[in-house]
This record gives structure tokens, sequence and C-alpha cells, in this order.
């Protein structure tokens, strides 16, 4: 899909991206399903990282069921959104949308993935993950960057 619109329009970035993001959030909610990216017994690292959190501000533990709960507000809110700035970044920089929004969905892989959430301890250090744990995370990020692109796009076309 070639994109040319006479100007950016930032607000149509946003929204476009957010409502790719939704799609995108439950692509990889999906591709998780299928093929878990955790062995059993490991939280999901928005569950850690709200429990690191509680125990900081409100020296409390979170409830399996409340980490679940506070994984599944965390995916979803960190889909949307970095999705809504992947989307107004595309109306200024369209080469961002590079392999069909794979590229976006892979930068967040590494930023978040295998950079950031190891270095909160929220996942174990990368030379402690097996290369088939990364390679899951690596395939879901690409189906959802491409998800987030496709439904972008087409929202985009619309508004």
């Amino acid at each position: 899909m070639n994109e040319q619109h006479e100007r950016p329009d930032i607000r149509a970035g946003l929204l476009a991206g957010a409502i790719g993001g939704l799609a995108g959030g439950a692509a990889k909610a999906l591709c998780e399903a299928i093929a878990p990216p955790r062995p059993p017994g490991r939280e999901p690292p928005p569950g850690v990282l709200a429990d690191d959190v509680t125990r900081a501000v409100a020296d409390k533990r979170l409830t399996h069921e409340q980490k679940a709960t506070a994984a599944n507000v965390m995916h979803w809110a960190f889909s949307i959104l970095t999705s809504a700035a992947y989307g107004a970044a595309v109306e200024f920089w369209p080469a961002a949308r590079s392999g069909f929004g794979t590229a976006f969905g892979e930068f967040v892989w590494v930023g978040f993935h295998e950079l950031t959430l190891p270095a909160l301890g929220a996942t174990p250090a990368l030379k402690d993950l097996p290369i088939s744990e990364q390679a899951n995370e690596f395939v879901s990020h690409a189906v959802f960057g491409a998800t987030v692109e496709g439904v972008r796009g087409l929202v985009r076309a619309a508004v």
C-alpha cells in the first residue's frame, strides 16, 4: 500500500495507530495463546513490573489474579500507546513503515523485551533466556507490527 497524503495529520496518525494497536495487541495475544512465550509458572513481565511497583509504593504484594489483571492492562495500554506513536511517526516519516510494520514490531521487541525488561528484572538476563523464547518473541512481534501497519493503513485511508 503506497500512502500519499497532501500533508501529515498527526491526529489521524495517532488515531489510526491506536486502532492498529488494538488489532496488533490482539494478534500478539493470539500468538501467545498458540505458542506461549514463557515456560509455565513464570509470570508475564508486566505482572512482575506491577508487583515491583506495588511493593515499592505500597509495601504490598499483588495476588496472582491482580498480577494477571495488571499484565492485561499494561499489555493493551502499551500496545495502543506505542502504536499510536508509530502512527504519528508514519505521518512525518513514511519509512517507519519498513517491512510492512515488521521493523516497528522488532524495534518494540529489542527495545523492551531484549533490553528494558531484563534491565528492570522483569525477565531473566538475556544470557539466561533460551533461544526458543527469544525466537517466539521475535516472531510474535513481527506479527504484531504487521497487524498494526495493516490496520493503521486501512484506518488512515478512511480518515
